[in-house]
């Protein structure tokens, strides 16, 4: 299929992941990719309480821009507490919340779309975050599926 370009077959195929430990802000990358269905974790209905906030590697490179940032992100969460106690609803507490915060998600997509995710979002210019799930999201599809997803294939992703 590859060497002749017919790859639509790929799309009676598909893979489900449940993704764990990443930010809202890499779930909301993921959501680009329309061809998926998808699950999330409710700021609703769980207590953020239990959430923790994901740190970018590059602000380890400071200790005060750390400190920093791990005070804003327990400013936001005392912010979020005290407006549930004045009547505000949950749905619009949230808004208080860092696009750092902990999420979780599963996520469905067929093979074709997998190939144009991973094309896009393994590239040495994606987000940091998104890049090193699909590296993982890669290694696992290549164990299932090597004939589409090896890498001796990646010169055909561009064309998906």
């Amino acid at each position: 299929m590859w060497k002749t370009g017919h790859i639509s077959p790929f799309e009676f195929a598909d893979a489900t992941f449940y993704i764990t430990g990443v930010s809202r802000s890499c779930s909301h990358q993921f959501v680009r990719h329309r061809l998926a269905s998808y699950a999330q974790l409710s700021m609703r209905y769980v207590d953020i309480e239990y959430l923790e906030f994901i740190i970018p590697p590059s602000y380890y490179h400071g200790e005060r821009v750390l400190d920093e940032l791990k005070e804003k992100y327990d400013s936001s969460k005392a912010f979020y507490r005290l407006h549930l106690g004045d009547n505000i609803k949950k749905q619009d507490a949230r808004f208080m919340i860092p696009m750092g915060i902990e999420t979780r998600f599963m996520v469905k997509m067929n093979f074709r779309s997998w190939l144009h995710f991973l094309r896009l979002r393994t590239h040495h210019s994606a987000q940091w975050e998104i890049r090193a799930v699909a590296d993982e999201i890669h290694k696992l599809l290549k164990e299932i599926a090597p004939n589409i997803f090896s890498d001796k294939y990646k010169d055909c992703w561009k064309y998906v």
